[in-house]
């Protein structure tokens, strides 16, 4: 047995068992002879101290709580809460200057047609108009000697009687006062027609006992403008003669 221990015996196995003691008899020590007195303020780190050798009443208040948050887990997230009633309207703020004009943006599409407004008001009655010149009247008596019932010389024409005619016979007499030729037609009450050409100079007669004569005449493309006329002649009986009574309605008023 003695044999096995010095074999087992070594320089280091001395050594290290001296250092334990020596360790364990040094630490038995301090912890009689040294008290708090002898500590200095701030000398101690956590290296100084033994794990899990303090408790909660050595520690301070801060300390404390710091322990708690170091050791404490964060849980899982609460349901949301129900939302608050809404706050009452704020004040209306004060009115800011205005803002500088933009630019003028891009003309839009044409909208659709409106409907129809109502009638207006039915306007103050216009001051009554002058005679038309394009409207000319004239008369002669048929039983007295010739007579003009009226001349339209740009167009070249001349509508009078050719006097003597008995009494109940309407008679126009068509001249041409101008340079060119004129053609028209005339048509009576029962619808007959009578087409003429006139030179210069010439006249044409035509007679009836119808109640009327219808003359429509152009003038030949020479004359410009172009004239145009409808003339309607009445056969009027009054009394104990016969009157012509002529409207012509001219296409200006040259």
């Amino acid at each position: 047995m003695r044999d096995r221990i010095r074999r087992r015996l070594t320089y280091a196995n001395v050594m290290s068992t001296i250092a334990v003691f020596a360790v364990l008899g040094g630490t038995s020590y301090a912890a009689i002879t040294i008290t708090g007195a002898q500590v200095k303020d701030g000398s101690l780190t956590g290296a100084d101290i033994r794990n899990a050798s303090l408790t909660p009443v050595d520690l301070s208040p801060a300390a404390t709580v710091a322990a708690r948050k170091s050791h404490t887990r964060r849980g899982p997230r609460g349901p949301r809460g129900v939302r608050g009633l809404t706050g009452a309207q704020g004040l209306t703020g004060a009115q800011s200057a205005p803002g500088a004009t933009g630019p003028q943006g891009p003309q839009g599409p044409q909208g659709s047609t409106g409907s129809q407004g109502p009638k207006g008001d039915k306007g103050d009655k216009g001051d009554p108009g002058g005679p038309d010149p394009r409207v000319v009247y004239g008369s002669a008596d048929e039983q007295a000697s010739a007579t003009t019932i009226f001349d339209w010389a740009a167009a070249g024409i001349r509508f009078s009687t050719p006097g003597g005619e008995p009494v109940g016979t309407l008679g126009i007499r068509i001249t041409d006062i101008g340079t060119d030729n004129i053609d028209g037609q005339a048509v009576d009450t029962a619808g007959t027609a009578t087409s003429f050409a006139l030179a210069p100079g010439v006249t044409e007669t035509l007679q009836t006992t119808l109640p009327w004569l219808d003359y429509s005449i152009v003038s030949p493309s020479g004359i410009a403008p172009l004239h145009a006329t409808s003339v309607r002649c009445w056969n009027q009986k009054s009394g104990g003669d016969t009157r012509a009574q002529c409207f012509m309605l001219r296409s200006d008023d040259s």
